[in-house]
C-alpha cells in the first residue's frame, strides 16, 4: 500500500475514534447490527455470544476506544455503549464474545484488540490476536453469530460503521 493511501486511511480512522461517537456496526452482507445475544456458551465459562440482529437498539451501539499503550493509532477496543462490555475473539474456538473487562485476565489482551482493514468507515474488522476477520455466520432469519476467520474478502467479512452521538 502506498504511503499516501496509508496516510488517508489513518486520517479517516483517526476521525472515527477522535471524538466519543457511538456506532451501529452493520454487517454488509446481512444488513444486521452487532450486539450482545441473550445466549451464552456453556463450553467457555458462559461467555455471552456476539450476535447480529435486524433490530437496532441501545445495545447495538458501540464506541471504539484506542489502545493507548500501543503507538499504532489503528488498534482499538470495541466497547458496547449500554453494557460497557468489550468484544473479544476467543483464542481457541474463533467465536466472538461480549465480555466484561475483568475477564481479560482469562484471555490474552490481544483477543480484545481490533483494527479496521480497508477504509475509515467500512471494511474488514481484524482481530489482533490471530489476524482473523470478523464475519457473519449463516444461522437464519432471526440472526447470526459472529465468528472469526482468516481474511476472506467476502461481504460476510465486511462491516460498516454508522456514526451517532453517544
Amino acid at each position: 500500500m502506498s504511503p499516501i493511501i496509508q496516510t488517508v486511511l489513518l486520517a479517516s480512522f483517526c476521525c472515527l475514534v477522535a471524538a466519543k461517537l457511538c456506532h451501529h456496526i452493520v454487517n454488509v452482507q446481512t444488513g444486521q447490527y452487532l450486539q450482545a445475544s441473550n445466549t451464552v456458551d456453556p463450553s467457555t465459562n458462559y461467555y455471552q455470544f456476539a450476535w447480529l440482529s435486524h433490530d437496532h437498539r441501545r445495545n447495538s451501539l458501540w464506541f471504539v476506544e484506542r489502545y493507548e499503550p500501543n503507538l499504532r493509532n489503528d488498534t482499538f477496543y470495541m466497547v458496547n455503549e449500554e453494557s460497557d462490555e468489550f468484544l473479544a475473539v476467543h483464542p481457541h474456538n474463533d467465536r466472538a464474545y461480549i465480555l466484561h473487562r475483568n475477564i481479560s485476565q482469562w484471555m490474552p489482551v490481544n483477543s480484545f484488540l481490533f483494527r479496521l482493514h480497508d477504509d475509515g468507515k467500512e471494511g474488514e474488522i481484524v482481530n489482533w490476536y490471530k489476524n482473523y476477520s470478523l464475519y457473519a455466520t449463516s444461522l437464519g432469519v432471526g440472526g447470526s453469530l459472529v465468528g472469526s476467520n482468516p481474511r476472506c474478502g467476502l461481504d460476510s467479512c465486511r462491516w460498516r460503521f454508522e456514526g451517532y452521538e453517544c
